[in-house]
Formats: structure tokens, C-alpha cells, sequence
């Protein structure tokens, strides 16, 4: 939670697209298998970094215009909608 006396501290090289290539890495999977949901600016290097990607129609426009395709809203559930779609 931020605030008027709130300090974050956060190495500029780490962001949930590093993460996820790093975890893909480690776990050996191929990014062309690796699927991603975001819906705020702070999910576009994940986007990038997946090889298929969704930001939630309620998304910011910058992620859309990035994204493979778009999800369903989260209040919809867009995220299990997209699995079951996938995997079903």
C-alpha cells in the first residue's frame, strides 16, 4: 500500500517479464508454450515475454495494443474463460 510515507525499493531489472522468462528457463519450458494474462501496465513486460499473451477488454490500452488477444473482463471471469476454452 503506498502512502505519503510509503518508500519502495525495487531493482529496475526486475519486473514479471524477467520473472517469467527465468522461471520458463529453469523449468525448461519454450516460451512458444507460455501463456500470460495482464490487465495493467505493470503486466506489459509479461506480455512481451510470453509466447501468447492476453490483456482483459478491461485493460489498460497500451497492454491491448500489445496482447495476442483480448480476454473477457475480470469481473467476468476472463481469465478461467480463456483456460477452459484452451484446455476443455
Amino acid at each position: 500500500m503506498a502512502g505519503p510515507e510509503w518508500i519502495d525499493f525495487v531493482n529496475k531489472e526486475a519486473n514479471k517479464g524477467t520473472a517469467l522468462t527465468k522461471i520458463a528457463e529453469m523449468k525448461g519450458i519454450p516460451k512458444d508454450e507460455v501463456l500470460a494474462f495482464g490487465d495493467y501496465l505493470n503486466d506489459y513486460t509479461m506480455l512481451e515475454a510470453a509466447g501468447l499473451s492476453y490483456a482483459m477488454v478491461n485493460g489498460h490500452p497500451d497492454l491491448k495494443a500489445i496482447a495476442d488477444e483480448i480476454a473477457p473482463s475480470n469481473n467476468e471471469e476472463g481469465v478461467m474463460q480463456v483456460l477452459r476454452h484452451l484446455f476443455d
